[in-house]
């Protein structure tokens, strides 16, 4: 699979989608056939089965969201699945959104998975022999492994492998890190943020080839940061347990993995969006035969991108921007993307960690982690940077402390929440 992907990468967007459209339809027999949740879907949406060809009738059927998922509890899985597709895996997903879904895959989503993995090494051109440092929220304990686990050890001979707890104190990742001098490594946005705090403070000497982040959105100072203290770049991956790699960066754009789904950026109206607008992103996993993975309203929103000069013929994402909550909503009644990221704190005090949270139609909490008290003027000066880039008449208090701001159940950390129902 991952040979055969290297090729089909290359065709045209047109003929990418026909081999999508003729496993669409295989799709489709197979749930009307063993799946009756996703025939009520059908009926409800007053389509048939047979009329959804291609993407564009694709549309027709309604999308299905998380909380619609959980209510049908074993409902949403197919009855039965092709032997050729293999054994059958349970999982539930990490409840980013405070809403957990169970779902079923079978193996031939788990080859997927394993060639995608293969082909985000293969993107970032990373040398199998590099020693690899993971710190990530599924690592319970301290592990040392002689290599890259799965997939990667199946086809390459790799370097040694080390992973931490996400828990684990960061002074003590510091230590860890410098005692392993990887070559390359695996965390949360948020984590790399509190590393790089660490670095341009003390200095940084490891000898890191490359940095990849995952689980969170990646904010443009972040990349800033990253580059101008440890001089990489970062790459950065998108996925999720219900669908596995989503798209993977080349260095240019996001590439939504074609091959294995289809990824549609939906308007408010339900219409595709067009390079540089931001929508909702709902996907169909052509290849889960086990559980309707057929317009699943994930809960992010993103921006479309255009073709990519790369040449490869997958469709593109400029950003991931977030969950519906992340999005800010305005005294006058819009919504849209907060400006986080605020690198210009670092001017005014020694700021290490920030949240901003949204209670009401105007109440902005502004939570500040820093080593030291600020004076009433760096209050002043914060509150007037948050007011000027919201760019509408909240009021912003600050709640300062020490201790770091606490991460979600699934380890990962969001610089925006709005708590408003």
């Amino acid at each position: 699979l991952v040979s055969e992907i290297r090729e089909t990468q290359w065709l045209r967007p047109n003929e990418i989608r026909e081999l999508q459209h003729r496993q669409l339809s295989s799709l489709m027999q197979h749930h009307v056939a063993h799946t009756p949740s996703f025939v009520s879907r059908l009926r409800a949406s007053g389509v048939t089965a047979a009329s959804i060809v291609d993407r564009e009738s694709l549309r027709k059927l309604q999308p299905i969201t998380r909380s619609q998922w959980q209510d049908l509890g074993d409902g949403m899985f197919s009855s039965q699945t092709p032997s050729v597709h293999g054994k059958i895996n349970k999982l539930m997903t990490s409840g980013s959104t405070g809403e957990p879904v169970v779902i079923r895959k079978t193996s031939i989503n788990g080859l997927f998975w394993a060639a995608h993995s293969v082909r985000d090494h293969e993107w970032h051109h990373r040398d199998s022999n590099l020693r690899m440092f993971s710190v990530r929220a599924d690592i319970h304990e301290n592990v040392d492994i002689p290599h890259w686990g799965y997939p990667m050890a199946m086809l390459y001979e790799t370097g040694p492998a080390r992973g931490l707890p996400i828990t684990t104190d960061v002074a003590k990742q510091l230590e860890v890190i410098g005692a392993f001098d990887p070559g390359f490594l695996i965390t949360y946005p948020s984590n790399l943020s509190a590393l790089l705090d660490n670095w341009e403070r003390d200095g940084y000497g490891l000898r890191l080839q490359h940095i990849k982040t995952l689980g969170e959105t990646v904010s443009d100072d972040l990349r800033a940061r990253t580059r101008s203290i440890t001089g990489l770049e970062i790459e950065d991956g998108y996925s999720s347990n219900e669908a596995g790699t989503i798209a993977i960066h080349c260095g240019h754009s996001y590439h939504t993995m074609d091959d294995s789904l289809i990824v549609e950026i939906l308007d408010e109206a339900g219409n595709e969006c067009q390079p540089g607008e931001i929508g909702r992103v709902v996907i169909t996993d052509i290849h889960n035969f086990a559980t309707p993975v057929i317009r699943y309203e994930i809960g992010d929103y993103a921006e479309r991108g255009m073709e990519c000069s790369c040449g490869r013929g997958y469709d593109t994402i400029t950003r991931v921007m977030g969950r519906q909550r992340n999005l800010i909503r305005n005294p006058d009644g819009t919504k849209n993307w907060p400006l986080t990221g605020f690198y210009g704190f670092r001017d005014v005090a020694d700021i290490k960690q920030y949240q901003m949270i949204q209670h009401d139609a105007t109440d902005i909490e502004l939570k500040l982690v820093t080593s030291d008290s600020l004076t009433d003027e760096q209050e002043q000066r914060i509150t007037n940077m948050v007011k000027s880039a919201l760019k509408h008449d909240f009021s912003v208090r600050l709640t300062v402390g020490r201790e770091p701001l606490p991460k979600g159940k699934n380890g990962k950390f969001e610089e925006f929440i709005c708590r408003i129902p």
